[in-house]
């Protein structure tokens, strides 16, 4: 099967959306199917990471050059060119169109209503934003909801939003993010009393929260990592320029060093706020956490009560902080219960990887070419 999975952003990008990207393409090319990732640009880096397991890249401009004007940056002209690269490789007739950006869906459905178009929904971004550019991009995820030949959630409270929202009345499949390969962690070696968080620290992620925290539990190393340097000078804000002596800010970390510092740490934490994108969100950094055979400490949201439990995590009530320095205690005076509860999350990590993820988004594109067939 031909699958062209169009990104129109540079590739790779320092944010999560990348490595989603890359570890999908990558398990769709193990599946033995030809993958091609069209970005606006893939750089040299990316073409020879993608390159090394069978996934071809190919360069779009988004840019539109005329004498009126000096240049213009556009989806649109994106989705045009991506077009004409479709045609010449025969993908309409025999391959699947995969995106993830919603103004990108739009633009390849009006170009041809009847293309092998699958739509992965990561949110529903007319909640985010307000007045003209609210409703504009409010009647393109309707178009494209009711016009995409199949349509993927990454968690089933996304769907259920979806359905909400828009009347939806079609099938949805659900498909989570994927957990990485760490190999089987070493729980004898683990530091029990370092607490790590990994990933961005906007406000709706409660990393300002997990500050908080830290000062109320001296006994515990606590490492926040992923910041760029705007969002430290955010968090130093907010906390009144004071860091408690047991933390350690770092800033944005490669994969390897996300892999290290999981396997290294007993406890990991989701402090995430009870805000919109929280009701949608397959946090990768659960998946990592659980694959480094962490213990998770959990707001209690219900897209990540979708993947664990009880048995996996101790949960607390989003945005209160009494309730996640409970959480934080629980753990820290009981480390065999913390040892129990982070082989519990390991085990589970097994059935998320990111190679299962590839066999079932491969079912919803078969699932295309048969009906397309009738």
């Amino acid at each position: 099967m031909r699958i062209l999975y169009l990104f129109p952003e540079e590739f790779p990008l320092p944010k999560a959306r990348s490595v989603q990207v890359f570890e999908t393409l990558r398990g769709l090319a193990a599946q033995g199917d030809s993958v091609l990732l069209i970005a606006s640009p893939c750089s040299a880096e990316g073409e020879k990471a993608l390159r090394e397991f069978g996934v071809s890249c190919l360069t779009v401009s988004k840019l539109l050059f005329g004498k009126a004007f000096p240049v213009l940056r556009s989806t649109r002209f994106f989705a045009k060119r991506c077009y004409k690269e479709i045609l010449k490789r025969g993908v309409d007739a025999g391959g699947v169109v995969f995106v993830r950006h919603i103004k990108q869906a739009y633009y390849m459905l009006r170009e041809n209503i009847d293309l092998p178009l699958v739509y992965e929904a990561h949110e529903i971004f007319s909640h985010s934003l307000s007045g003209r550019k609210e409703k504009k991009i409010r009647f393109m995820e309707a178009f494209v909801l009711q016009n995409a030949k199949a349509v993927v959630a990454i968690s089933d409270s996304l769907r259920k939003g979806l359905v909400s929202e828009y009347g939806v009345d079609r099938e949805i499949s659900v498909i989570h993010s994927g957990a990485p390969d760490y190999g089987e962690p070493s729980f004898s070696q683990k530091k029990w009393d370092r607490v790590v968080y990994v990933g961005s620290w906007s406000s709706s992620k409660g990393v300002d929260l997990l500050l908080r925290a830290a000062s109320r539990v001296p006994d515990l190393e606590v490492v926040i990592a992923g910041g760029s340097e705007a969002d430290r000078e955010w968090l130093l804000q907010k906390s009144g320029n004071s860091v408690p002596d047991n933390v350690t800010l770092l800033g944005r970390l490669s994969r390897d060093e996300v892999r290290d510092l999981v396997m290294s740490a007993g406890i990991a934490i989701l402090p995430n706020r009870e805000e919109w994108i929280s009701e949608w969100t397959s946090p990768l950094k659960l998946f990592e956490y659980m694959a480094g055979g962490c213990a998770i400490v959990s707001a209690d949201i219900p897209p990540v009560r979708e993947v664990i439990d009880k048995q996996c995590a101790v949960f607390f009530s989003p945005g209160e902080l009494d309730s996640l320095v409970a959480a934080l205690r629980v753990l820290a005076d009981d480390p065999h219960r913390s040892v129990e509860i982070a082989r519990n999350a390991w085990r589970r990590s097994r059935s998320y990887s990111w190679g299962a993820r590839a066999e079932k988004l491969r079912r919803v594109f078969e699932e295309v070419h048969r009906l397309r067939a009738k």
